[in-house]
Order: structure tokens, then C-alpha cells, then sequence
């Protein structure tokens, strides 16, 4: 028997009575050389394709969830945490930092990443704008407008409000945002020649989002787009000078979105924490800063430094014995056609697949 390929064809043509509407008796065979021949026509409804449907994505159904001992859920429940504090070792010789502000800090736009479009090393294709906005550019080399000219700083060890020559040396503030939820924030760092940004939350300890260097970087205002989680986000933003010249290192974190800056250039954006604050204060992190053990990042708490270390761990089950599908595939004459579809019960078009005992693959525990 051969089966439907989803297309009504017609045999035979009947005669209506075109005063009645009723037949008249007469008929004829649908010839293609006939001018009233009705040509074929797709009808699935009628002529059902020969689908089968089989399950894909097997998983284990759990009939609970739970962390290794010391491990609690996260919010969403997709990972486990175990955070641990630490008292911070105060540094030696602390460093103070000062305000400054150069002609050479020139540029005539800033530059903008989105997630995922950025390298570890700060490669990747930034969006330019902010074109003739002074608190973003600084096309006419003035000490007084642009980015680095309104909030850079850099150490002073002497306290006589010059900057001291610090050569290749991390140092940096952290900034301790608490979200309500999981949020995209913007997160802009530039200094002498090197910069990058390393974030402590939910998602582990001290992972590094973006390292780069450039020996014009003083020059350079760029925004990364960084995925805070729910709870407790520490970012720590550091600067390195690899010259003993401009000497210069500068950050900020705002709200606002990707598009409300890039579309709205001239937008003065929403400062969630700016090193034009930390001016006169001083550093947190790296060279004459707090330091940690491995594997802590510092949480500055306004001058009661924790060291902070956050562990991810998976979720573990309880198994149920049985094995579920989270989808299923569609097959025409034993091939897939590429349709796939949730397996959820009353969804779809195919058949629901429900969960079958398999205390092999799925050992009750």
C-alpha cells in the first residue's frame, strides 16, 4: 500500500445544474485535457502525510531536588552556592589616590560593547557614539571634558597631589552591587596602557570578564555590557600603566541599557558608581591594596573588607526511576524533516511521550 503524499486528486467531474444546484446524473472523467480539468491540490486534513513521532532529550525525572552538604539553591534554583567570608589583610603602605586630568586624555567618541560580541582580551566589534558629547568625548584635547577628565585618578605616595610613577601594577576599586534581580549593567574601565574587569557573584569567584590592553588606551572610554546575578555582585575594576607618562586609570558602571546609549548618544546615563567618587580615597585592590587568599575576591563594605569566595556546584536529584523527554522529533517515511516540538502534554502536534520506568538509566536514589 503506498502512502499519502498529502495531495487530493480528483477522478471524476459531476455535472451541477446551474439553476438547482443539484446534480444532473452526468459525469465525466477528470482529463488534464479537459478546460473544466481541476487540477490537484495540497490537503493534509484530507490526505495526512504518513508522520511518526519519536521522543528525544531523555532525562531523568526527579521527584526532588538538593545541594551537597554546605551547598544552598540559588533563587532560581539552577545551581548550588556555598559562599565563605574572610577577614581582608590591610595593605602595608596604603596608596591614595588623585584627581587627574590631561589634554592628551582626547578622543572623539566612546566605545560600546554588547554581550557576547566582546573576546577575553577586549577584541570583538564595538558600536561607536557619543560624538560631540563632552561626557563621553573629548574631540578639541581640553583638560576638562571627556570620560578620563571628569573621573580619573591615580596614586599619590607622597600626597603632594601629583601622580607617582606606578609601573605595571595592577590597582583598582571594587564596587558591591546587591540586585533584586539578574540585570545587563555597563561597566567602562580605561587606563594608561592595560584595564580589565573581574566579577565575584552567584555565577563563581573572580572570573575575569575582560582583560585588554592598548598602548593609547588612555585615549580609549569603552563599555562592556556585564550579566549581574541576583544578590550580592562584586566587580572589581583594576588599571595598569606600562609608561611613566599619562598616568591615568578611570571606571564606571551605569544602568542604563545598550540601546538607550547607543541610540541616545547625548543621554547623560545613570552612574551607579564612579572612581570620580574614589578621588582623595584610597585604593582597594592590587598594589596598595587589600589583598586576599587564592580564590577570594575583596568586598570593600565601605572600609570593613571581607574577602568574599563563592563555589557553584550543580543541583543533585532525587530519581524517580523513570525517564522523561523534554522533546520529540517528527519523521516522514523514517527520516526526520527537522520539526521538532516540546513534549508537553496537550502541546503540539504530535503525541505526548510520558515518562517510562527505566531504573537502569535512572536508579532510584
Amino acid at each position: 500500500m503506498l502512502d499519502n503524499t498529502g495531495k487530493l486528486v480528483y477522478q471524476w467531474l459531476v455535472q451541477i445544474d446551474a439553476n438547482t444546484g443539484q446534480p444532473t446524473g452526468v459525469r465525466k472523467p477528470n482529463d488534464p485535457a479537459d478546460p473544466d480539468y481541476v487540477q490537484p491540490m495540497m490537503d493534509f486534513d484530507i490526505c495526512p502525510l504518513p508522520y511518526v513521532w519519536e521522543p528525544i532529550d531523555p532525562y531523568c525525572e526527579a521527584t526532588s531536588f538538593y545541594c551537597a552538604p554546605g551547598y544552598v539553591m540559588n533563587a532560581d534554583s539552577t545551581s548550588c552556592i556555598k559562599a565563605t567570608d574572610t577577614m581582608a589583610t590591610p595593605p602595608a603602605t596604603p596608596y591614595k589616590s588623585v584627581a587627574v586630568s590631561n589634554t592628551a586624555f582626547q578622543n572623539n567618541y566612546a566605545l560600546i560593547y554588547r554581550i557576547n560580541s566582546y573576546t577575553p582580551t577586549g577584541g570583538g566589534s564595538p558600536y561607536y557614539f557619543g560624538y560631540n558629547n563632552p561626557f563621553w568625548a573629548n574631540p578639541t584635547a581640553v583638560s576638562t571634558e571627556g570620560a578620563m577628565n571628569r573621573c580619573g585618578l591615580w596614586v599619590d605616595l607622597n600626597n603632594d597631589g601629583a601622580a607617582d610613577a606606578i609601573l605595571n601594577k595592577w590597582l583598582g576599586f571594587t564596587a558591591t552591587l546587591e540586585m533584586p534581580a539578574d540585570k545587563i549593567v555597563l561597566v567602562a574601565v580605561s587606563a594608561t596602557t592595560s584595564g580589565r574587569i573581574i566579577l565575584t557573584n552567584q555565577a563563581g569567584s573572580n572570573r575575569t570578564i575582560v582583560s585588554f590592553s592598548n598602548t593609547t588606551l588612555y585615549r580609549e572610554w569603552r563599555l562592556f555590557e556585564v550579566p549581574l546575578k541576583a544578590g550580592r555582585n562584586i566587580i572589581q575594576m583594576e588599571g595598569q600603566a606600562g609608561v611613566n607618562n599619562l598616568l591615568c586609570f578611570g571606571a564606571e558602571i551605569y544602568s542604563n541599557t545598550w540601546d538607550e546609549l547607543y541610540w541616545e548618544d547625548s543621554r547623560i546615563p545613570t552612574v551607579l558608581w564612579s572612581t570620580a567618587d574614589m578621588r582623595g580615597q584610597y585604593f582597594h585592590t592590587g598594589e596598595g591594596g587589600y589583598s586576599c587568599p587564592a580564590g577570594y575576591a575583596l568586598d570593600y563594605n565601605n572600609g570593613s573588607s571581607v574577602c568574599r569566595q563563592v563555589l557553584v556546584d550543580t543541583v543533585k536529584q532525587h530519581n524517580s526511576g523513570k525517564l522523561a523527554y523534554r522533546r520529540r522529533k517528527r519523521l516522514l517515511r523514517g527520516v526526520a524533516d527537522g520539526y521538532i516540538e516540546q513534549n508537553i502534554e496537550g502541546t503540539g502536534t504530535g503525541p505526548y511521550f510520558p515518562p517510562v520506568p527505566d531504573t537502569t538509566t535512572c536508579p532510584i536514589n
